[in-house]
């Protein structure tokens, strides 16, 4: 896997932390306005396979191009996400992935690295 970075700001503690202690290298495209520029978020979200992402721009824009999201959502989220379903009615390339248990992220991740490892 490559892993690209489609978060805007100063996130380079985040990003160095991944790569000391996870041995994880993030590209980042510094040429790209991630912040001011939707075209540039939408042409890099287009160049990937697919993205992971929480309930933010990236996840709507990457349904919006058709793009494959897996979508990190916490349990009590958004009703346009629906209930319990696993898609979204109107961002079909969306795959969503819930919390079971609030403040536990681990099982929606676990879901997704299964689904991932699989494609």
């Amino acid at each position: 896997l490559c892993f690209v970075n489609l978060q805007y700001g100063d996130v380079k503690d985040e990003i160095n932390h991944l790569k000391k202690n996870h041995n994880i290298q993030i590209y980042e495209f510094n040429e790209l306005d991630l912040f001011n520029n939707i075209d540039d978020v939408a042409s890099l979200i287009n160049c990937c396979d697919f993205i992971v992402s929480i309930d933010n721009l990236n996840a709507i824009l990457a349904g919006a191009i058709g793009c494959s999201c897996k979508l990190i959502l916490q349990k009590n989220s958004h009703w346009y996400w629906g209930v319990d379903s696993s898609k979204n009615h109107w961002l079909s390339s969306l795959e969503l992935f819930r919390q079971t248990d609030f403040e536990c992220w681990s099982e929606p991740l676990r879901l997704i690295k299964k689904n991932i490892s699989k494609s």
